[in-house]
Formats: structure tokens, sequence, C-alpha cells
């Protein structure tokens, strides 16, 4: 899906309806001037991981410095090991959570 922003474009006023003149011995009602408010069905839905971003974010939790430090320590000695069906079993997790299965 390709979307093109135009610039230089403002949004429109909402124009006022005039109220009939009080010379032609009418008066304005208020459903002649109000406009109905439309409602929306529209909803969205968070992953749990989204969650618990949202959760951790509240609550202000911090980096812990000393494990990225060890884990700095053991990338520069050439020590840091990969364990790479973890890594794999994430990626899947994250694949499904993206593609809406939880």
């Amino acid at each position: 899906m390709n979307t093109t922003i135009k610039t230089g474009i403002t949004p429109q006023q909402q124009a006022q309806p005039k109220a009939p003149s009080a010379a032609a011995g009418q008066a304005a009602s208020a459903d002649q001037v109000a406009s109905p408010v439309k409602t929306s069905d529209d909803s969205i839905s968070l992953t749990s991981s989204a969650q618990a971003l949202g959760e951790a974010s509240k609550t202000g939790d911090v980096i812990d410095t000393h494990k990225v430090d060890a884990i700095r320590q053991q990338l520069a000695s050439g020590t840091y090991q990969v364990n790479s069906g973890v890594i794999a079993t994430n990626l899947l997790k994250l694949e499904g959570q993206l593609g809406g299965q939880s």
C-alpha cells in the first residue's frame, strides 16, 4: 500500500451554520445548529509483548548495567557464546506475534 502525503494542504475549518434571521420571525432550534456526532467501530488490540513493554515503561525499569558490562567484557575477550537455538525460538515467536498469532 502506498501513501502519498501532499504538503501545503491545511485542514478545512468547519463552517458554522447561520441562524435564521429574527426579522423573518424564525428562531433557530438546537438541532438545526448542532451537528450529530458520528461513532466509530474502530478498535485495536495489543500483543502480549507490546503490553509488557507498556507496563515496563510505566514502572520505570532501568537497564541492568552490570549485565551489559559483563556481556561487553565477554564480547571484547571473545568468550561470548551465542545460543542460536534460543535466538531461533524467539524469532519464531516474534514472527507469530507479527502475523497476528499470540
